[in-house]
């Protein structure tokens, strides 16, 4: 540890009378030395140097008796892209870069974005004190440097030599990124993410851990089978307001802020598309009352915006288009019964999962009987795949033209089916990759064929709306909902995305 003792030391020197006294060559008479004879006067500093500036010579009288100057430290220059305050000193104020002093402490700051490697090493508390005397320095006079930021990222652990990294990190420094599992994962390994000149070499990424059961489910909807909690952590309960809240459709999360669901359930003949301030969501519920006291992980948000394709006309045009985005208001937070469905477009992948014999997974809150009641308990179906030849077969005539170029069948005509309050809901299903079952979402619950007499027909096929003919306005969503924003190297990323000057204050902060 670098220690000093800061001592006072008197020494003799030639006096004066106090007060003013006039020197005749311009010098001030407070802050010079007034030669013995004449009006002159000269600088503290040529006294005793070696060298008559005085015409009597009285500059250098008397100096064998005097103690040699001491060394003297110089105030440095403020340093590129930071700057220090003087806090200990024979002399705080009024003092400038370049101007000597026994003995000083500097406090010296960084602008934002910058830091000096020395207060890293040491934690990086955002200051470094440097002390001075006599030409002695504590540490060398530090340099502010461009660090690489840490943006917060729930999917990653940062770490830093054994200890969770700080916001900025120093040039040259090596973060080590983990997965925070089980939530999110990456199928290769993550490099160690080293800082160059204020940028990093590469970013790491880690993946929603999408797809995944969480418990094993018991036996919908109409003989359907109770859900477990968990079970498709991905189904969502899409809610019309306002008071009470009742469930109306379901849907399947595919980001912490984005659901797909079925645009049936936000059209009006009259009206097109309903207002989005009209919907909620919920996740994470076993049980179909908004406010059940049993859900105790639940988690809530309004609908901040609807996307349907311009296409969609509801009956007018069969359902075709059958398709809606939801955008929420307030992002969800994958937890272990809440996480996101699978997507894949590849229409190889699509045709291999959709083939008779499959079976695809559904849940709901719908009719648990062809005149029943909506299941106050979340119900699970699996059902099979459909192919179209059988599919049309099968289904009335009359109900034909709703299998449009965009639906498939599946289901069942024994008395196992979807109904009212289950649209929307997604199919899914399952794909083993490296020993874990994953779930992909294949469609969405569109149509069945009515009858007359019942609230819902538990003898015949379900429609959905197929996902891979709508990749592009899916990936279309996703992107804008979920953009993420990035300033230049140069410039400061506000709270909000702005982006600032690296010495600029936020919007919040002026």
């Amino acid at each position: 540890m670098f220690v000093f003792c800061l001592f006072l030391v008197s020494f003799a020197t030639k006096t004066v009378a106090s007060g003013s006294y006039f020197c005749g060559n311009g010098y001030s008479s407070r802050r010079e030395f007034k030669c013995l004879q004449g009006p002159d006067c000269v600088e503290k500093g040529n006294v005793c140097d070696g060298s008559k500036d005085c015409g009597d010579g009285s500059d250098e009288e008397s100096c064998m008796s005097q103690e040699p100057p001491k060394p003297v430290c110089i105030l440095p220059p403020y340093p590129a892209h930071g700057t220090y305050e003087l806090y200990h000193a024979i002399e705080v104020n009024n003092t400038e870069p370049g101007q000597a002093l026994q003995f000083f402490a500097l406090r010296v700051t960084c602008a934002r974005g910058y830091g000096m490697t020395e207060d890293y090493d040491n934690g990086y508390n955002g200051t470094l004190n440097v002390f001075c005397v006599n030409n002695v320095w504590s540490i060398p006079m530090p340099k502010c440097v461009r660090f690489c930021r840490l943006d917060p990222d729930p999917s990653i652990r940062y770490m830093c030599y054994g200890r969770v990294c700080k916001n900025y990190v120093a040039p040259g420094r090596l973060v080590n990124p983990t997965c925070n599992r089980p939530i999110y994962y990456s199928t290769e390994s993550l490099l160690y993410m080293k800082c160059k000149s204020g940028t990093w070499d590469y970013v790491a990424r880690c993946k929603a851990d999408c797809g995944r059961l969480t418990p094993r489910g018991t036996q919908l909807i109409i003989n359907g089978t109770s859900a477990k909690r968990g079970e498709l952590p991905w189904h969502v309960g899409i809610y019309r307001k306002p008071n009470p809240y009742m469930q109306i459709c379901g849907g399947s999360l595919v980001s912490t802020n984005v659901v797909i669901s079925a645009a049936h359930c936000f059209w009006s003949d009259i009206r097109t598309v309903l207002p989005s301030a009209d919907f909620a969501v919920a996740i994470g519920k076993l049980y179909r009352s908004w406010d059940d006291e049993r859900d105790g992980d639940a988690q809530k948000s309004d609908v901040k915006e609807i996307r349907i394709p311009a296409l969609f006309h509801g009956a007018a045009a069969n359902f075709q288009e059958d398709i809606a985005l939801l955008i929420l208001t307030n992002p969800f937070t994958y937890k272990t019964y809440v996480g996101p469905v699978c997507l894949n477009f590849d229409i190889v992948f699509d045709t291999l999962q959709l083939q008779q014999g499959n079976f695809g997974k559904v849940a709901g809150w719908g009719l648990t009987a062809a005149n029943g009641v909506a299941s106050q308990f979340l119900q699970v179906v699996e059902m099979p795949f459909i192919n179209e030849k059988s599919c049309v077969n099968d289904l009335p005539q009359s109900f034909r033209p709703y299998i449009t170029g965009d639906k498939f069948c599946a289901g069942y005509t024994n008395g196992t089916a979807l109904c009212k309050g289950d649209s929307g809901g997604g199919i899914v299903f399952s794909e083993r990759e490296q020993g874990i079952d994953r779930y992909y979402l294949r469609g969405i619950v569109s149509t069945a064929p009515n009858l007359e007499d019942q609230l819902c027909n538990d003898k015949t096929y379900t429609t959905f709306t197929r996902i891979r003919r709508h990749e592009d306005f899916i990936k279309n969503a996703l992107v804008d909902a979920n953009l993420v924003k990035s300033c230049p190297p140069y410039m400061f990323q506000c709270d909000d995305d702005t982006c600032e000057d690296q010495e600029a204050d936020c919007k919040e902060n002026k």
